[in-house]
């Protein structure tokens, strides 16, 4: 979990409320005051370690190259919840601060 725990420190400190990430484009932050990119790229087998290292045991039979994933993640930082959109050629992350816990999503 190491590097999402560092996306998380980030977005804590940062006071962000919304991360996003998708295979060769900037990655960006969202903050009450807007969003600006982070001028780091990422490429679909980073994202895709990023993913593995925190996707629960009940939903990797559903990781697929076409599918929706949205899951809780609890961290010494707080709640989020993660988004994995994903399509054979394209994979998008969201890690949303979450106040209360959310529901696990798995849609082919």
């Amino acid at each position: 979990m190491a590097r999402f725990d560092r996306i998380a420190d980030f977005m804590v400190k940062q006071q962000g409320t919304k991360f996003s990430m998708k295979n060769d484009e900037n990655c960006y932050l969202f903050t009450p005051k807007g969003s600006r990119p982070l001028n780091q790229l990422l490429t679909s087998e980073e994202i895709l370690a990023i993913v593995e290292e925190i996707l629960p045991e009940t939903l990797r039979e559903k990781f697929s190259e076409d599918c929706y994933l949205e899951f809780p993640m609890k961290t010494p930082q707080g709640l989020f919840a993660v988004q994995v959109e994903r399509d054979p050629d394209n994979i998008q992350v969201t890690i949303l601060v979450s106040e209360e816990e959310v529901p696990v999503i798995a849609e082919p």
